[in-house]
């Protein structure tokens, strides 16, 4: 059974997802609406998954393939400790999930960026 990595940017606008297999090739992209969960964290669980179906389909994935999917988080709101904590409590078809905030996010992006660089 493969294993998928999937990196979600979720913002207050818009939801945006990238999936990666084992080997690190992209699967696909995909791109929804807001994902803050100080908006609600229904909301923005059901941005996330939008989006990965989105990305999913790209790659001739179905949400068959969830549970072989482990996200890594990073979303607006997620410094408020109740919003992070109702998020998290949310169930889930994933393998895992790892939140943290759009800022933190950012951080690493940026970083990757300037790696990719070097």
């Amino acid at each position: 059974m493969a294993t998928y990595y999937v990196g979600i940017d979720g913002g207050g606008t818009s939801c945006r997802a990238r999936i990666r297999d084992e080997q690190g090739l992209l699967v696909g992209e995909g791109k929804s609406g807001s994902a803050n969960i100080l908006l609600g964290v229904e909301v923005a669980m059901a941005s996330i998954t939008e989006a990965i179906t989105i990305a999913a389909a790209q790659g001739g994935l179905t949400t068959s393939h969830f549970s072989q999917m482990h996200l890594g988080l990073a979303l607006a709101g997620a410094e408020q400790k109740n919003a992070w904590v109702k998020f998290m409590e949310l169930e889930h078809p994933f393998a895992s999930v790892t939140l943290n905030t759009d800022a933190y996010g950012a951080c690493i992006g940026a970083i990757m960026v300037k790696m990719a660089r070097s």
